[in-house]
Formats: structure tokens, sequence, C-alpha cells
């Protein structure tokens, strides 16, 4: 027995399914590694998952917006970026 046959029984546990286990995992690799960049803005800075984005729809962006500015906080345009002091901070307090 070679030591790649003896290597693919220790990894998969039988010899005749390799193969298709090799397609899985070639399928996970490239259907899920993505993902990630389904969050990621397009300016490169990090963006809020779309729950979030919803939530602040639903509760904060009514009040805290470009013309009302409740408390005079416009969350519209404050920036998600967590380099920026100042902007983490106030979003830390939402």
């Amino acid at each position: 027995m070679s030591l790649s046959i003896r290597f693919a029984w220790a990894i998969t546990g039988f010899c005749s399914l390799p193969a298709r286990r090799l397609q899985i995992l070639g399928f996970a690799t490239f259907t899920w590694a993505p993902a990630p960049l389904a969050y990621a803005s397009v300016d490169g800075l990090p963006s809020f998952d779309p729950g979030i984005i919803e939530f602040l729809d639903l509760n904060c962006y009514e009040c805290h917006n470009d013309v009302d500015r409740k408390g005079s906080l416009d969350l519209t345009s404050l920036p998600f970026n967590p380099d920026d002091a100042a902007a983490m901070t106030l979003w830390s307090l939402v």
C-alpha cells in the first residue's frame, strides 16, 4: 500500500470515496469561501450585516437622519470605520 493511499485511508476512512469527498471539499471551498466578500463594502471598509441595517432602518433612521437629526445625531451619514475613533465611539453608544 503506497503512502498516498494510506494517507487517503487515514483521512477519509474509505479508500473508495476520496474522489467524492474531494468533490465535496472543492464545491464547499468555491461556494463558501467568497461568502465574507458579500459583506464587504465597496470602498474596502467593513460594512454592517444586512440584519443590522434592517434594524437601524426600522428603529433609528426615522429620527436620526440627515433632515431630522434628533439629538444632533445623523446615523445615515455616520461612517462605520473602525479606524475612526470618534465615529466608533458614537456607534458604541448606539
